[in-house]
């Protein structure tokens, strides 16, 4: 029975040998499972896989970090008001359509900035 190492996402009991109660894994840490446990924690959104030798994460691509930039931003950006946002608009001259729905709105400022 091989070990896999894990970064654990949420705090959960696992089997181990020679434990019949197990152990816990806790939130935030990293730690090793049972390989054949491995799947069904990851479908789970309990654990997911470390990679490299000392069992840091892969690091993101290029196009990963900024789509999780360009994410983070629509999310700030979707909790300002109209209001805020036409003075964005407005403030940081981006061209928008009369018919743009709130969405396209956010995107085009989001896209703008990113791309200054």
């Amino acid at each position: 029975m091989g070990m896999k190492a894990v970064t654990v996402l949420k705090t959960v009991r696992v089997a181990e040998e020679g434990n019949h109660q197990g152990r816990e894994i806790v939130k935030g840490t990293k730690d090793e499972i049972p390989e054949e446990l491995f799947d069904g924690l990851e479908k789970d959104g309990y654990v997911e896989a470390l990679s490299g030798k000392n069992g840091g994460k892969k690091k993101p691509t290029a196009e990963e970090e900024a789509a999780a930039k360009r994410g983070a931003m629509l999310a700030d950006l979707a909790a300002l008001s109209d209001g805020d946002l036409a003075s964005i608009i407005k403030t940081e001259k981006i061209a928008v359509e009369d018919s743009d729905s709130r969405d396209v709105v956010i995107g085009k400022i989001a896209d703008a900035r990113l791309a200054a």
